[in-house]
């Protein structure tokens, strides 16, 4: 149970009261971790969702990479010899490492989605450049959010440059220093100030250019913000784009996942040119559909 660290010191609501000495009650000593049949137990519930559902592989892989860190500080403090999670044998479930071509919108249904962006609302207008970063210069949400005009190189023809510096994830207004939802940070996988250098294709650059010179940018140089020039949030660009896919798309396809989720992993399938794309080259020849690592 998350407790913001701003609020640790204070007398908590009779409700989380009530649920901490819930957990106190219910939790066993950390000694109980020698235990093996204790151990496969925590791991059973890192496999599981709430409603005792196998959770995702991912979803698996991060439990228990956070459960043996705990363990890891019990050994810190002494409470512990030796991480018991390394004495028991527990295999990983695989990650799928291909592109569900089924759910990934073709570079036609990319320009019908970004068409209909931008004849939905003033809202939408502001927003096709945004989905456009995501397809084709394959950039996070979170990197989108944060980037600023001094960040893109846009020549008035042939490809540009965008260079990342930093990114807004979102955590919360109760987890963030400055009470808003979204936490300014580096880059994700990089060390800090670490930049990442992208280079982008012509139809992106005429996307940018086009709005920056309609809207300008925020105050602090942002490329993408609200009226009041904040920063955008994730149901803003979400019910737009999930209207996008009502205008672009048949009712099929409609139903379907397709262009639902994300437009950089859409973007990340296509891997032939993905180097030119700000990819790097993968390892070994990509197979049709295959991921490369674009992070």
């Amino acid at each position: 149970m998350g407790v913001h660290p701003g609020t640790r010191n204070l007398t908590p609501p009779p409700e989380a009261a009530s649920a901490l000495a819930w957990i106190a009650a219910a939790s066993v000593p950390v000694t109980a971790l020698e235990e093996a049949a204790t151990i496969r137990l925590a791991l059973d519930a890192c496999a599981r969702t709430i409603a005792r559902k196998s959770a995702a592989a991912t979803t698996q892989r991060r439990k228990r990479a956070v459960f043996h860190n705990a363990a890891s500080y019990a050994v810190e403090l002494r409470l512990l010899d030796s991480n018991p999670v390394d004495r028991i044998q527990w295999k990983a479930p695989a990650v799928a490492q291909t592109v569900d071509r089924r759910v990934v919108a073709d570079p036609a249904q990319i320009r019908r989605l970004l068409t209909a962006v931008r004849g939905l609302s003033d809202r939408g207008k502001h927003l096709e450049a945004f989905y456009a970063c995501l397809y084709y210069g394959y950039l996070r949400p979170s990197e989108a959010i944060m980037l600023k005009e001094a960040d893109c190189r846009l020549p008035s023809r042939g490809w540009g440059r965008i260079d990342l510096a930093t990114s807004a994830a979102r955590a919360g207004k109760d987890w963030t220093d400055d009470g808003t939802a979204r936490q300014q940070r580096g880059l994700k996988h990089r060390a800090q100030h670490e930049t990442r250098s992208i280079p982008i294709p012509p139809v992106l650059v005429r996307l940018l250019r086009a709005r920056l010179k309609r809207y300008g940018t925020a105050p602090d140089g942002r490329i993408f913000f609200t009226v009041r020039g904040g920063l955008i949030q994730d149901s803003a660009y979400i019910a737009v784009w999930q209207d996008a896919r009502a205008v672009a798309l048949p009712s099929a396809q409609q139903a379907s996942l397709l262009a639902g989720a994300a437009l950089r992993p859409a973007a990340c399938g296509r891997v032939p040119g993905a180097e030119r794309r700000g990819c790097p080259p993968p390892k070994s020849p990509a197979a049709p559909g295959t991921a490369s690592s674009c992070c």
